[in-house]
């Protein structure tokens, strides 16, 4: 079933994707990537290659934005150790100046992206240092006037989950993208099973899950400009 969302992208409601923890220990690595990783980036993949002509494209005052979330975790908790290879994302800012506004990388070491402070600001190379801001994210995305945050990543039940309750309780609509966001197996539920979970307790906290094959479909038919509205393609 699906119900209207009136303006997911537009004219000066401006929107964020956030793609979550999509790193390589999680989404390439075949000893240690959830089962669904090939579908998870190809989605992103399309998702972010539709995003960038809006998000590039758009007037100057119309900016949104792409933030980028990397985990980071001691050994004992996973295999995103700061500076390995599995640490690394799969899908990095493309521009060289972060301060463009336009793109945003934020550094964690907790579930909820937004109790970090910590963000790519300083640019050297290939390398983004984080440095730590004055401004919450909450604070830093409402001073770029971005009121939703459309969500993409790893795991479905963890900083997935965390980050999109986070943005809710710090006064942001929250979208999740169906078959754009995934888990591992647990020992009495299935990936699959959990994503479905988690997409019904963001309906329940009022946010909205987006019907991926519908909104990419209208998005590539989008000429960038002004507004972007994608009324019935949320599912609901």
């Amino acid at each position: 079933m699906f119900g209207p969302l009136s303006q997911l992208f537009e004219r000066k409601k401006r929107t964020a994707l956030f793609i979550i923890d999509i790193q390589k220990a999680l989404a390439s690595d075949p000893q240690t990537q959830i089962p669904h990783a090939k579908r998870v980036k190809m989605a992103t993949a399309e998702i972010l290659a539709a995003t960038y002509r809006f998000v590039y494209d758009a007037p100057e005052d119309s900016y949104n934005k792409i933030v980028y979330v990397q985990h980071e975790e001691t050994p004992d908790r996973g295999p995103l150790q700061k500076g390995t290879p599995g640490w690394e994302l799969v899908f990095k800012p493309t521009k060289s100046d972060l301060l463009n506004c336009r793109e945003m990388l934020v550094f964690k070491n907790t579930r909820d992206a937004f109790e970090s402070r910590l963000f790519g600001l300083n640019h050297s190379g290939n390398v983004f240092e984080p440095r730590l801001s004055d401004m919450t994210l909450a604070e830093s995305l409402k001073a770029s006037g971005i009121h939703e945050i459309i969500a993409v990543g790893i795991q479905s039940e963890c900083c997935v989950l965390s980050t999109c309750l986070g943005a809710h309780a710090a006064g942001f609509k929250v979208s999740l993208v169906k078959r754009a966001h995934s888990t591992y197996d647990h020992a009495n539920k299935t990936a699959l099973e959990i994503e479905k979970e988690v997409e019904e307790q963001i309906i329940r906290k009022g946010g909205r899950v987006l019907d991926f094959d519908g909104v990419l479909r209208y998005w590539k038919q989008k000429q960038m400009e002004g507004g972007m509205s994608v009324e019935g393609y949320v599912e609901v």
